[in-house]
């Protein structure tokens, strides 16, 4: 076996060699991150034995970085090559290995122990740590490596030795070692994924195959466990998990595999893997499942613990695997698999669960090519397959089925008149061209007493006039009453029986509408002047016929002008508004700030509407503000100031505040600029505020212009970014002269 290894990977490398430069470590570059920085797409680095304190990043390349494990297939290189990220140049940037934005599955890490990784990414948005040891927010093929004592310690750990989150492109993690790795949970809202971790995952096929995920653990602080996922955690997620043993993992909730939220899929998703001997606190010391069913075969589950002695959750499809205690399922077993042995759980020869898989022959063995007709060791029999870890073709769902996804559902309206409107449902439905699916939509109210199914189809009629293009669009005459509806997508391959279904993915109401009838200033001037702060109240109304809309809230959205404010505070929650009737928030105070130099003119506000959280209706109301006479230098500020943005973490828009001083001031000045006197500070001071991901890319310029003293706000729309970690940097200084202010923070996008 280790004979055709070393074929196979000089091979490889010869290939690799034909298509790009070779950069070796550390004799062309002293570092592998320098080596990445020198590269360009269809190189490889190729990294001498040795121990490197490095936490390296990709920067979106198609590149190859290896052990010398490519070049002679010899595994000592790979406990000997070790990329060790204890030493991060900073806390948030923990992971060992980064694939960020632009890699996909040329992105290659190849034959390295990774280790000493603690974390960084933060795919929830709203401080949370992921990947311990590496983390993949693009796309990666991850194979031969040991990925091993990588701790997070945080209030929201997820991920202690992979992470795999957002719009992914081709994500393969094969042949690994994923052992002891640890998450460390300080929060009463536990996450989970001690050895993977698959968080929102969305676009192209993911693949976990012929892995061997053992001894990680998702625990408090106090040593117990929390958690879900020892394991594998998919949470909201897509991925396929193939011929690999889950083993000796620890979690509250599902010890080998958490699954959590993740969207219907008609195909068998979990398919020739050994789950054994791992053990939860809380339920299923085999597989936790919290959400809809889900399709496992071909799989042994057996020896996992739990207090009350459950192997997996009800809640799942499974057929033709050996599960203790029994699962109702098609050609089940409850029968000991007679192991040969307690490390790679190779079944003996009289085994049960020899020849005892899905007899289908897309299922088979991977044949001997030195022995047709007999399956490839370690799998036994004939080519029927196995069930466990050795049997079948762990690349066949892979290799059968096109990928694609379903992405960004909307409506062309929130709010639908009733017995007149009609609606249209738009979905994308990523690289579908040369795919025969069916998509359509269901239409359910919240009561369940009413509901439709629509088919959706990619003709051109609407929204865009171009057919053939992965938008898919349907509709929907709406029924003549008031109610509130739930939108669920789904796609289907009829070649491939497979189904992905994308719960609710929009909502509307025919309830309404609520409009706004009155908003009365309490407090200042109905036509303020700069700096002014006004009180007000809002009084909207139901304009529906026969049903109270419950749970009503007001969001404020501000005019694209950074010198005016939300100083809204108070209890969020307004009440329910009867047909007919209006209502008065009396529980909040509605505020805004008119900043000086604030420019007089007629000025929008938008006003989203809500019910139980979710926005239905739009209004808007406008104010005028005036301009009196006022002290230039009044109320000015005497330092630098850069404030952290508001709110954070954010969806879509966030507001920056910052200060301007009318002399030199003191905090973070990188040069006295007191020499000038405040006329010359005001007059010709240079502001830059700028806005940067999480690789140093600028992706947005809010203010480049000169100001003069005093305190500015900046409304930030991100509403074309992904979520993630971004900075922003405000940067002053006076153009032809020495000194300037500069000071950058980081703020965080959650979609």
């Amino acid at each position: 076996m280790k004979h055709i290894l070393t074929i196979l990977s000089s091979f490889l490398f010869l290939s690799i060699c034909l298509y790009g430069q070779v950069i070796n470590v550390p004799d062309d570059q002293p570092t592998i991150q320098e080596a990445i920085n020198a590269s360009v797409d269809g190189d490889t680095v190729l990294v001498a034995d040795g121990t490197y304190f490095e936490n390296i990043n990709y920067r979106g390349k198609a590149i190859t970085v290896a052990s010398w494990f490519l070049v002679d297939g010899d595994e000592t290189h790979i406990d000997s090559t070790i990329i060790n990220g204890s030493q991060p140049t900073h806390p948030d940037s923990g992971s060992v290995v980064q694939f960020g934005s632009g890699t996909d599955s040329n992105s290659v890490l190849y034959g390295f122990t990774i280790t000493g990784g603690s974390g960084g990414i933060d795919p929830y948005g709203f401080g949370s740590y992921g990947g311990g040891g590496i983390a993949v927010m693009s796309g990666a093929k991850i194979q031969h490596n040991k990925i091993t004592g990588n701790t997070i310690t945080h209030r929201y750990a997820i991920g202690g030795g992979i992470i795999i989150s957002g719009n992914v492109n081709q994500v393969l993690i094969l042949d690994n070692e994923i052992t002891n790795n640890k998450l460390v949970e300080t929060s009463v809202d536990p996450k989970g994924g001690g050895g993977i971790a698959c968080y929102e995952v969305r676009g192209d096929v993911v693949l976990i195959a012929n892995n061997v995920i053992s001894g990680n653990i998702v625990s408090k602080s106090n040593g117990s466990l929390t958690g879900y996922g020892g394991g594998i955690d998919l949470e909201n997620s897509v991925a396929f998990i193939r011929n690999n043993l889950i083993r000796n993992n620890k979690a509250e909730n599902g010890g080998g595999v958490g699954l959590i939220d993740n969207p219907k899929i008609k195909k068998p998703f979990m398919v020739n893997n050994t789950i054994v001997n791992n053990y939860a606190s809380g339920k299923n010391g085999g597989i936790y499942n919290l959400g809809v069913y889900h399709k496992v075969v071909n799989s042994i589950i057996w020896g996992n613990k739990d207090p009350n002695n459950k192997q997996i959750s009800d809640i799942l499809v499974v057929e033709y695997s050996d599960v203790e205690g029994g699962f109702v399922g098609r050609f089940n077993l409850d029968t000991d698999p007679l192991f040969a042995d307690t490390t790679n759980f190779y079944l003996a020869t009289s085994s049960s669960c020899i020849d005892a898989g899905d007899p289908n022959g897309i299922f088979n063995d991977i044949e001997d090519p030195n022995n047709p007709g007999f399956p490839l060791y370690p799998a036994l029999g004939d080519l029927r397959n196995d069930m466990g870890a050795y049997g079948g073709n762990p690349f066949m769902i892979y290799a059968e089925i096109p990928s694609f996804f379903m992405r960004n559902c909307s409506l062309n309206s929130t709010y639908q008149v009733p017995g007149i409107d009609t609606l249209i449902v738009t979905s994308e439905i990523s690289r579908p061209e040369n795919q025969l699916v069916e998509v359509q939509a269901t239409i359910t109210s919240f009561d369940d007493t009413q509901g439709d199914s629509i088919p959706m189809v990619d003709n051109g009629v609407y929204p865009d006039n171009i057919a053939n293009d992965g938008i898919y669009s349907g509709f929907w005459s709406i029924p003549n009453n008031e109610e509130d509806y739930n939108v669920d997508v789904s796609t289907y391959l009829s070649k491939y029986e497979y189904l992905v279904l994308l719960e609710n993915a929009a909502s509307f109401t025919t309830k309404g509408p609520l409009t706004l009838e009155n908003m009365e200033v309490t407090v200042g001037n109905k036509n303020p002047t700069p700096p002014e702060r006004i009180k007000f109240s809002l009084t909207f109304k139901n304009n529906g016929i026969t049903d109270t809309v419950h749970d009503v809230d007001v969001n404020i959205i501000l005019p694209d002008n950074p010198l005016i404010a939300n100083s809204t505070t108070g209890v969020p929650m307004l009440g329910d508004i009867a047909p007919g009737e209006s209502l008065t928030n009396t529980s909040r105070d509605f505020a805004l700030t008119f900043l000086d130099s604030c420019k007089p003119g007629s000025y929008e506000f938008g006003l989203e509407i809500t019910s139980n959280d979710v926005v239905y209706w739009y209004d808007t109301f406008t104010i005028d503000v005036v301009t009196g006479v006022k002290n230039e230098s009044r109320n000015l500020p005497n330092e630098y100031s850069l404030e952290q943005n508001y709110p954070n973490p954010f969806n879509p828009s966030t507001t920056i505040k910052y200060a301007i001083p009318r002399h030199g001031g003191q905090a973070n000045v990188e040069r006295d600029l007191s020499r000038f006197n405040g006329s010359e500070l005001k007059s010709a001071l240079q502001v830059q505020l700028k806005v940067y991901d999480i690789l140093g890319r600028e992706v947005a310029t809010l203010v480049n212009e000169q100001q003069k003293a005093g305190y500015y706000e900046v409304n930030f729309n991100a509403s074309s970014l992904t979520s993630g970690i971004y900075f922003y940097k405000l940067n002053v200084y006076a153009p032809g002269r020495a000194g300037s202010f500069v000071e950058t923070k980081k703020m965080i996008l959650l979609r």
